[in-house]
This record gives C-alpha cells, structure tokens and sequence, in this order.
C-alpha cells in the first residue's frame, strides 16, 4: 500500500491553480497508524495495575460527576424550599435580642 501522494492530481489539498507554486513536485507521506491496541495480558504487571486504578478512578469520576451531582443538584432545587416551608421562621434579629447575656 502506497500513501505517497504527488502534486494535485491525488491530493485534494494541493491547489491545482498554475499560481501558487502546485508546479512543484511536492510529496505527502501518511504516517499515521490505523489500529493500535495493546492487550491487557501483554501489559507488565505495574500498567496492569496502574490501568485497574485509572479504570476504577474513571468509574468514580463519571458516576459521581456526571450522573450523581445532577441528579443531587435537580433534587435540592426541590426539597430546599420543601423543607424550608416545614421549618418555623425564626427572626434572626428578634432571637439576637432574647440571648442572656
């Protein structure tokens, strides 16, 4: 397989206009690779064990961040006036006033 490509007539990133310089031979090497995967058995046993605490620190950053501080956030945006309705109000300058002092 040949990834070279050469002046316009392959690579659509070469102008094909005569003025800005495609008259030159200019050569595009593709050097990426399309796959890359290590399997967990051919790991050494210190990255088998930094990648089972990547994963679980992973586990817990997306439950808690994205699933439990909303569902937390959506809550309380209720049950805080909820609950401050049930609770008497207490004046805070008036109860000021009645400490012994």
């Amino acid at each position: 397989m040949d990834n070279t490509y050469t002046t316009s007539q392959n690579n659509p990133f070469v102008p094909s206009d005569g003025n800005s310089g495609a008259n030159e031979m200019q050569v595009f090497v593709d050097d990426s690779v399309a796959y890359i995967h290590i399997s967990f058995w051919q790991r050494s046993f210190a990255n088998k064990l930094l990648w089972l605490v990547y994963k679980a620190f992973r586990v817990f950053y997306v439950s808690v961040w994205f699933y439990f501080l909303p569902f937390v956030v959506i809550m309380g945006s209720y049950l805080i006036p909820l609950y401050m309705t049930k609770m008497p109000f207490i004046d805070p300058f008036r109860a000021a006033s009645t400490l012994p002092k």
